[in-house]
């Protein structure tokens, strides 16, 4: 069973749009750098979503949507140890870190609001197009 909120696309993006919305509530970054990283983010997400179902195979389709399935702890355990990839612990990394960088004013908003863009964007486009057949 597909839990869909413990997927990495959905972790990075939620994560950087949280950081980005706190930043923007403490005047860490200017609004169009918060508008940017969001719409960034998210259209990344939606779109690599987009991707992901069109060139989904039926074998997939069909296990991975499997009605009444109970959802046990092994379940939801096997999907957190899958989550951490060596890509995807890289991307966390970097955006954990440029944040910490930004919150303690060692690096500019700009240098945090290019980094964080780009990364969720290339992540979330490049884990879909990674899982094309």
């Amino acid at each position: 069973m597909d839990i869909k909120y413990l997927s990495r696309k959905f972790t990075l993006s939620s994560l950087l749009a949280l950081i980005a919305t706190v930043f923007m509530w403490n005047k860490i970054v200017l609004p169009s750098q918060w508008m940017w990283v969001v719409m960034a983010t998210v259209v990344s997400y939606v779109a690599a979503n987009a991707i992901q179902e069109k060139t989904a195979s039926a074998y997939a389709k069909i296990h991975t949507y499997e009605e009444g399935k109970r959802i046990s702890i092994v379940t939801i355990f096997d999907r957190l140890s899958s989550l951490f990839s060596r890509t995807f612990l890289l991307c966390m990394a970097t955006v954990i870190i440029t944040s910490l960088f930004l919150y303690k004013q060692i690096i500019p908003s700009d240098v945090w609001f290019t980094i964080c863009s780009a990364l969720a964007a290339a992540y979330n486009i490049g884990n879909s197009i990674g899982k094309i057949d």
